[in-house]
């Protein structure tokens, strides 16, 4: 499978990797920004941050850009490109699996993303049939795909998840954050950070500061719920 990565490490013996999902019409430059706002080049990661494919998207006039999956109503809960989301699944699972490869346990990977990439990070660990160390979710939302919701695999039932977002999100409305929240848990997901702040769709210093908190916890072993 060919997947265009920005890869960086910040030890020559990373014991974690981070794959970081960039939103819509971003791409993995944007994603290794953000994380490198996090300054946390003091633990031994490994950065893999992977460009969508390029799409048609429907609400935009149909233009071509880097996308996760086609976005084809205002209403989010309408029209879902499934196999748009399944096929970035699958990118993810083969980026997991990669890193497995070079001798990263999958209890030592954590997957986030923002917006687009928060809801494919979403999907995809919670459709994993391997246990991963953490996953943080910005800005993004879980797809109302009922019937893979039924399919959900248990490996990550115990996994801690941080889910934060804007109370002024104009792009993903905060009501997402709230049934994203009740959906984790209606599914046995229960270690959860949830997260306010007051910004629209977009990160603040405030939730960088939460963010680096809780995968510095995840890397060193000291998360409590």
């Amino acid at each position: 499978m060919n997947i265009n990565t920005v890869d960086i490490t910040t030890h020559e013996n990373p014991t974690h990797t981070i794959i970081w999902l960039h939103g819509l019409g971003a791409d993995s430059t944007d994603s290794f920004q953000l994380l490198n706002y996090l300054n946390i080049t003091e633990l031994k990661l490994r950065f893999v941050c992977p460009d969508a494919k390029k799409r048609i998207i429907t609400i935009n006039n149909n233009s071509i850009m880097r996308a996760w999956y086609d976005i084809k109503s205002n209403d989010l809960s309408e029209n879902i490109d499934i196999s748009g989301i399944q096929d970035s699944a699958n990118i993810i699972r083969h980026l997991i699996k990669k890193e497995i490869s070079q001798g990263i346990r999958s209890e030592n990977i954590i997957l986030g993303g923002f917006s687009q990439g928060s809801v494919i990070s979403l999907y995809t660990a919670m459709n994993l049939s391997v246990k991963i160390a953490g996953v943080v979710c910005l800005s993004g939302y879980l797809p109302d795909i009922k019937n893979e919701i039924t399919n959900i695999f248990n490996a990550n039932k115990n996994t801690p998840f941080f889910i934060a977002h804007g109370l002024f999100d104009e792009i993903i409305p905060i009501n997402k954050f709230y049934t994203c929240i009740s959906e984790l848990k209606k599914n046995g997901y229960y270690l959860i950070t949830k997260k306010e702040y007051t910004h629209g769709h977009n990160v603040n210093e405030e939730e960088l500061q939460d963010i680096r908190s809780f995968i510095t916890n995840i890397v060193n072993n000291n998360l409590l719920f």
